[in-house]
């Protein structure tokens, strides 16, 4: 039937579904149990600076459900990911396959983590880093929400994977540019110096990527 995955369509497999209903799940117990982190996740979406008030009152990088839609992001990007890899670069389709594309996923987000929190203990200062870490989880759900109804259209709908995928990607990609921008602005407007965001950018978001699409 038309709209429904074909057998042996590695993009439409069972663990495909269970994944793509696991997330759906989390999402329904987010709305329900932590409503209200949504309306925090909102205002601070477009805004190129959080404010102090906002940082200091509603945001906590240790709060499980934030974690929770981080992980979530990580599975759905990473689906992304590998459905792309499968389409456009021929990979071997297989839940191993994925799991090395949300792996690398995971790994991106970690480093990130890692190189600003050591940024901020070498130089006994936050310069907006704090502001910046919450940025990039911000900006990872938000994009794994937008990319989520391509990631479901492409797994059931063969005959729209060739427009959809695409259309993810430049969702994405603008999602990425979109967070560099905001790392310039929060950066310059600390008064970290240019050529230590510009340093960052390369070292610890740009090279990463292009590190990571090789890999794959």
């Amino acid at each position: 039937m038309e709209g429904t995955p074909l057998m042996g369509d590695a993009l439409g497999s069972e663990w495909t579904t269970v994944l793509l209903l696991g997330v759906l799940a989390v999402l329904a117990w987010t709305n329900r149990t932590a409503a209200r982190k949504w309306r925090v996740l909102a205002r601070g979406l477009f805004r190129m600076r959080l404010g102090r008030q906002l940082m200091r009152e509603e945001i906590d990088l240790q709060d499980r459900s934030l974690l929770v839609l981080l992980g979530v992001s990580v599975l759905v990007l990473g689906l992304f990911g590998w459905q792309a890899g499968v389409v456009f670069a021929g990979w071997k389709a297989g839940f191993g396959r994925y799991l090395a594309v949300a792996g690398m996923v995971a790994l991106a987000v970690a480093v990130r983590f890692l190189v600003l929190r050591l940024c901020g203990f070498l130089f006994q200062a936050d310069g907006g880093i704090g502001e910046y870490l919450y940025t990039i989880v911000l900006l990872l759900v938000a994009t794994a929400l937008a990319v989520l109804p391509v990631v479901v259209v492409a797994a059931y709908r063969p005959e729209a994977r060739a427009w959809v995928l695409p259309l993810g990607g430049a969702l994405a990609g603008a999602f990425l540019l979109f967070r560099w921008t905001r790392a310039l602005w929060i950066g310059v407007g600390e008064s970290v110096p240019l050529r230590y965001v510009l340093l960052y950018l390369c070292a610890a978001e740009v090279m990463p990527a292009l590190l990571v699409m090789r890999t794959l």
